[in-house]
């Protein structure tokens, strides 16, 4: 079941209200849809937003991208996200202030976020969040800064990272934005952004293969390595994925991936890649560091 768009929290009372009845449901025994999908504000919810919302997992202090299964197949939520019940899907869509001003967006607010983060920790809720690549004023270095911002918060939970390659509706306001600010796309479906005027297509390219790399490990049950690399590297997380990309690209045994020398989009992130990364190729290199 899904409640689309931010606005359920506008009314956080009403949203709670919800909830206490899908609480009740769950006492009386009703089966609740395997997973419930709603989208907030990360600004826009209290910690008794977060007690109620854990009282509809099935299971108390889940860990799932914790477990020793490393299957070569793109970890969906039917695996990653057992029991909890709800999905709350945040989209910040970028942490540079200019590239959201562009798009009509409110910047983010780091002490309101980590409050945001710090409380879903604490009991136990499930993330999506979601980010855009490709927008006005990101250049690859503040892309990169995003996401060292946003992976600590990513240790030891399941929350799920999603990004998506900006793709412009024809006819949506978009358009308009993308000649204000010289974004170049496609004009044919499905419409993705190839550079803008502070993006150049070769670092988009390069940006896009990073995330096709840490989507891999981040989103299936190789993260507690990512994180055991990081501490004992001393590197940045898009350090360390940069370092791990390097390895990629002379690595004989992997063959020609689309990743190596082509352009993808996350339609490659969530899928093929988890078959072109095999787990063990991966465990062996993270290893490397920690030793």
């Amino acid at each position: 079941m899904r409640i689309f768009d931010s606005i359920f929290t506008n009314d956080l009372e009403r949203a709670k209200a919800i909830i206490r009845y899908l609480i009740q449901m769950k006492e009386d025994r009703v089966q609740l849809p395997y997973l419930l999908y709603w989208e907030l504000m990360y600004n826009g919810v209290d910690e008794e937003f977060f007690q109620l919302t854990a009282q509809l997992k099935y299971r108390q202090n889940i860990l799932n991208t914790y477990k020793p299964h490393f299957a070569d197949v793109a970890q969906h939520y039917s695996s990653l996200l057992e029991d909890y019940t709800v999905i709350n899907c945040i989209g910040l869509q970028s942490l540079n202030k200019e590239s959201l001003r562009a798009v009509h967006r409110v910047g983010v607010i780091p002490r309101k976020l980590d409050q945001f983060m710090s409380q879903a920790r604490q009991y136990n809720v499930v993330l999506k969040v979601d980010l855009i690549l490709g927008l006005p004023f990101e250049t690859y270095e503040s892309y990169l800064e995003g996401l060292n911002t946003i992976l600590p918060y990513f240790e030891a939970t399941d929350h799920i990272l999603n990004i998506h390659r900006l793709q412009i509706l024809p006819g949506s306001e978009m358009e308009e934005v993308c000649r204000r600010y010289e974004v170049e796309y496609s004009m044919s479906a499905p419409h993705y952004v190839h550079q803008t005027r502070e993006f150049s297509r070769e670092r988009l390219i390069l940006a896009s293969a990073l995330t096709a790399v840490l989507f891999r490990v981040l989103n299936s049950t190789l993260r507690p390595y990512l994180y055991r690399a990081v501490k004992a590297s001393g590197l940045s997380y898009t350090q360390l994925i940069e370092e791990l990309y390097a390895q990629i690209l002379h690595a004989e045994e992997l063959g020609a991936i689309a990743i190596v020398g082509g352009e993808v989009n996350d339609m490659y992130w969530n899928e093929q890649v988890f078959q072109d990364l095999p787990s063990e190729w991966l465990i062996s290199r993270f290893e490397n560091y920690v030793k």
